[in-house]
This record gives structure tokens, sequence and C-alpha cells, in this order.
């Protein structure tokens, strides 16, 4: 039996409701009937989620403040040389490039 395919869009409002303790994994997966396993694939879909959204929060901070990485680096603790490449690959080519694609086919 082939798994059920959810939108970006419903996963991301699932993500928020289990990362800010909301729900938790279990009934969330009961709700979308994900089965015995589905609250291991909530937190899959949490994992990615925040991968991709703290990186894009610190970058849209940092060109806000015009492209301040120093201070963008202290403020949030990250290495000022993640933020360099954050906003280089951002203003190169979007949100879309902060993705976090190691391990999947071209």
């Amino acid at each position: 039996m082939a798994k059920p395919k959810y939108a970006v869009e419903q996963k991301a409002l699932v993500c928020k409701d289990y990362l800010s303790g909301k729900k938790s994994a279990n009934r969330l997966a009961e709700e979308l009937n994900l089965g015995k396993r589905g609250d291991n694939r909530i937190r899959l879909w949490a994992t990615k989620y925040s991968a991709y959204e703290e990186p894009l929060k610190i970058v849209k901070d940092c060109l806000a403040h015009d492209r301040d990485i120093k201070s963008t680096a202290l403020k949030y603790g990250c290495n000022y040389a993640q933020i360099y490449q954050w906003v280089r690959k951002y203003e190169a080519g979007g949100e879309k490039t902060l993705l976090d694609r190691r391990g999947k086919r071209k």
C-alpha cells in the first residue's frame, strides 16, 4: 500500500503545532491517520522544517540590519562564516537555496 502524500503547507502547519507544543507527535499522527509509527514521521518533518526555518529567519534578520553579519552572528550565537554562506546563497537564489540537500540526487 502506498504512503499518502501530504502538501508542503500541511506539513508546515503540523510542524508548527508540534514545535510550539500545542499538540504531541502522537496526537498529530492520529489526526492524520499516519499509522503505527506516524509520530516518528512527524518528528522527522519537524527536524527538517526547523533546519530550514532557522537559517531563513537569521538571513532575513541579517539583511534587515544592512547585512551586518558580525552582529547577527553574536545575536544568534552562530558562526560568522555560516551566516555569510547562508546570506550569499539566499541572495543568489532565494529561499529554496537554504534547503538542506545533502544526500539527495540532483
